[in-house]
């Protein structure tokens, strides 16, 4: 009854809703039909304004002129006749035709007011005002709407009528007959399907019944379906409770608000709740038991206050029970198909006797693997068969250079850095494996030293490698070579400078003489004579002997070196003459020597040093092949140039540059030539020190070297010195005379006669009194005897009874002003530092010219006098 209640409800709001909605749209449309009809008779009231005003307008000017007021009247009352118009009336407001005439009612309401000029031959006689109202058409427009009104209203309700009946026939009594259908539907009975008494149409009834009983048969298959999915549950809940039963581990099953929904058997063993009186379906209850069984319940309450917290989280953990029983926790959330949170399983397992088994286990390995990382040694456990790392220890890993995870992704060949041999021994399970070659993680390569054993491990075949870096060993076994025979050399090298000493001695003393009577023999003989040449050569010979003295001495070691302005060039030229005598002249040398190269801050000796051992290493390297040796020396202007590997100042050099045509320098050699010791040459033909002592004294010159060497080509070195401005040329020594003269007495000492002979003329021929001994006791005693007499003692340093430094002290203890000058041609035991601090004035090596004599007796005789 409810229902049919409904669809007739259905029925009267359709039927209204038709009927409110035609009449608002017959009101609507008939307003707007009634107000265009409105405004229609508006503009015709208008128009007959305009139309007076074209018809009437004529005439009523042509009355005015003539002053026919009467006519002028018929006229204006004609105008009344016009529909609509209610007043009209002429104006004369300036009085030209004397005339105010007005018709009509001039009370009437004015909703229209029209004014034309009144004009004859363009003379002005006044003005036309036309007033009309719309009375007329608003009782015209009323009386129209009420037919129009009552003919709508009458359609509107035929209209409705037919259109409740039509709804009613072809909706309503289907929807009375479908919602009969459904109120009789049974679910458990839905075999009968839904038909409406009409004609089969493909329209939206039929749309709606098809769909009913679409839905009838999806009902029924769903029905059926859930009945196979309950089956289904049913079952797999039994299978499930039968494995939480069959289960070594408790669960437990809570809802989301924490209240058990189902546990196990083992869950109650575990906690006991078969041997208490709890009820297990009191939550709190079974909360409270639990709590007091546990050694620390707050903990265990506050992870579970964070797990329902954060329900997604899953957690693992330990709990311990006050009867030292070792529980552990696993818990995850549970969600259904749509993702919405039903609960939590929670799942306890006894582990006490595995913890405890894995505690014991845990030290036993600790200790075991304390010991593997204390071992010095890198310790390996790799896979026989696959050759893969397993296991590393510290030591290890710290050789290598690699992290532990690093290392594990890694074979026993990834670490070699010869693979095939490691393999080799890998396979053929050698337990002793000789020394090898591996590569770090930064691929650099050192030696070790391995010894490997094979055992069974976690059922795998392996085999345990100690690994040592040998290469301190190594490197300190070809140290200690390289150390013995340095030592073999530097005493070779010691044996060498107390022999170049001795030799400089003497031949100093052998020379002296030379060079002081050549310098005497000049100075008496005509400079133009042949004589004069011959000796002047044999002056310069000595020169010469001495500077190669010298450079004995600076090879030894034992002398120090001067700088001065010089000329390489000069040097050069002195070494190529030397060089062509020593050279076979199967081997040519090619030189260029620019004559005007300037000056350089520099010892000559070293020059002549560095200049020797170039190009004897050039002769070394050409006389097997008969090769070709080339010298240049130019000046060279240095600019920036970034590609060099050794940055050198820009500037102006001297450049020397000696080639050769040899087999070239290995490679590998290049960057040792200049080590000392380092020689490629045969035994007995170097010593590893000349390149050397050649890059000692470039840098010592503030210079720079740099060697070019291909293979097969040949080699040339580069050596460049800075250029000076400004400065003379340091004089060489030449025989002049000219010295300083003197009348004082002077004591000489020299255990060689020839040298205290020459010594003794060139101080007499200046001017001096010489008193000359041989012997140091017996200079010593005509010294005690006359300590007054004398102004000046020159003494020679090594002498056999008694040496130059003792008869100078004993000398300054007679008497402590006396000027004493000592002359060495080599001593160990003396040199100016030493000899200034005895007390010595002046300090000579032999030999030397008359000019340095000379000036050094006068200087310190005058300084004396002071």
């Amino acid at each position: 009854m409810k229902e049919k209640n409904q669809s007739t409800e259905l029925r009267t709001i359709l039927l209204l809703l038709t009927i409110v909605t035609i009449t608002l749209i017959t009101i609507v449309s008939s307003g707007v039909q009634l107000y265009l009809d409105y405004q229609k008779r508006i503009k015709g009231v208008e128009s007959n304004l305009q139309f007076i005003a074209k018809s009437y307008l004529s005439p009523i000017i042509d009355s005015l002129w003539d002053f026919d007021e009467s006519n002028v009247r018929m006229q204006l009352r004609g105008m009344l006749m016009v529909p609509g118009v209610k007043f009209c009336s002429i104006q004369d407001e300036e009085g030209i035709i004397g005339l105010s005439i007005e018709e009509g009612d001039s009370e009437s309401k004015k909703d229209l007011v029209r004014t034309f000029p009144l004009t004859h031959e363009n003379r002005p006689l006044g003005t036309l005002t036309l007033a009309a109202n719309f009375d007329h058409i608003k009782s015209e427009m009323i009386a129209s709407s009420m037919v129009v009104f009552a003919s709508y209203g009458c359609a509107v309700l035929i209209s409705a009528a037919i259109i409740f009946i039509l709804s009613n026939y072809l909706l309503f009594r289907h929807f009375s007959s479908i919602a009969g259908y459904m109120e009789k539907l049974d679910i458990h009975h839905l075999e009968t399907s839904l038909k409406l008494k009409r004609a089969q149409r493909k329209d939206e009834l039929q749309l709606i019944v098809n769909a009913i009983n679409d839905m009838r048969l999806r009902i029924q298959t769903g029905i059926e379906e859930n009945r196979i999915i309950q089956e289904k549950l049913e079952y797999h809940h039994n299978v499930m409770k039968a494995q939480q039963e069959a289960s070594w581990e408790g669960i437990l099953i809570v809802d989301e608000n924490g209240r058990v929904v189902s546990r196990n058997q083992r869950f109650n063993e575990i906690w006991q709740f078969d041997k208490t009186d709890v009820d297990t379906d009191d939550d709190q209850q079974l909360i409270e038991h639990v709590l007091s069984l546990l050694k620390d319940p707050e903990q265990f309450q506050s992870r579970i206050k964070t797990l329902y917290k954060n329900r997604d989280e899953t957690s693992k953990d330990i709990i311990i029970f006050k009867d030292g029983r070792i529980i552990e926790r696993r818990s995850g959330p549970i969600y259904d198909g749509g993702q919405k949170y039903f609960g939590r399983v929670w799942y306890f397992r006894d582990v006490t006797q595995e913890t405890l088994a894995e505690i014991s286990l845990r030290e036993s390995e600790d200790k075991y693997r304390h010991l593997f990382n204390m071992e010095s040694d890198g310790i390996f456990l790799i896979e026989s068969e696959t050759g893969k790392i397993v296991e590393a220890n510290d030591a290890a890993l710290a050789i290598y250079g690699y992290e532990l995870p690093q290392i594990l992704k890694l074979k026993n060949t990834d670490l070699s850095a010869e693979p095939d041999q490691t393999r080799s021994a890998t396979d053929e399970k050698h337990e002793i494996v000789p020394v090898r070659y591996h590569k770090k993680k930064d691929g650099s390569i050192f030696p070790v030293e391995i010894t490997a054993t094979h055992f069974n491990w976690k059922n795998k075949d392996v085999h345990i490698a100690a690994v040592r870096d040998i290469s301190f060993r190594i490197n300190y076994e070809k140290e200690k070579k390289q150390m013995d025979l340095r030592l073999q050399q530097a005493q070779k090298m010691e044996s060498i400078g107390n022999l170049a000493g001795g030799i400089a001695h003497d031949f100093n003393n052998i020379l002296y003489p030379i060079l002081g009577l050549s310098e005497m023999l000049l100075h008496d003989l005509p400079k133009n004579s042949f004589d004069y040449e011959n000796t002047e050569e044999i002056f310069k010979a000595a020169i010469r002997g001495r500077d190669l003295v010298k450079q004995i001495l600076a090879f030894s070691r034992q002398t120090e070196h001067v700088l001065a302005p010089v000329r390489f060039q000069n040097v050069l030229n002195e070494v190529l003459k030397l060089s062509r005598s020593t050279i076979p002249t199967n081997i040519p040398i090619d030189h260029d020597i620019d004559p005007d190269c300037g000056l350089i801050n520099a010892d000559a000796t070293q020059l002549h040093q560095i200049v020797m051992n170039l190009v004897t290493n050039a002769y070394h390297a050409v006389e097997k092949t008969a090769g070709r040796i080339s010298i240049q020396l130019k000046e060279a202007m240095i600019q920036d140039e970034p590609q060099r590997s050794e940055m050198i100042t820009p500037g102006q050099y001297v450049e020397l540059t000696v080639s050769d045509t040899g087999e070239g320098i290995d490679e590998r050699d290049v960057d040792k030539i200049f080590e000392p010791y380092f020689t490629t040459k045969e035994k007995g033909r170097g010593t590893g020190l000349g390149l050397a002592t050649v890059y000692g004294i470039v840098k010592e010159h503030q210079g720079y070297i740099n060697v070019d060497s291909q293979a097969g080509v040949g080699t040339t070195f580069r050596v460049l010195f800075p250029l000076i401005r400004g400065q003379k040329e340091a004089e060489e020594p030449v025989s002049s005379f000219t010295q300083l003269r003197g009348t004082e007495k002077i004591l000489l000492v020299d255990d060689e006669h020839a040298v205290a002979a020459m010594q003794e003329q060139i101080l007499k021929r200046i001017g001096y009194t010489v008193f000359t001994f041989t012997s140091s006791v017996e200079a010593l005693e005509a010294f005690q005897n006359a300590a007054d007499e004398f102004d000046v003692v020159i003494t020679d340093m090594t002498m056999p009874e008694m040496t130059g430094d003792m008869l100078a002290r004993k000398i300054l203890e007679l008497r402590s002003d006396i000027p004493i000058i000592i002359c060495t041609g080599f001593s160990e035991k003396i040199d100016q530092i030493i000899a200034e601090e005895i007390g010595i004035k002046g300090f000579l090596m032999k030999p030397v010219v008359s000019d340095e004599l000379a000036q050094l007796v006068r200087k310190v005789i005058d300084n004396g006098k002071r």
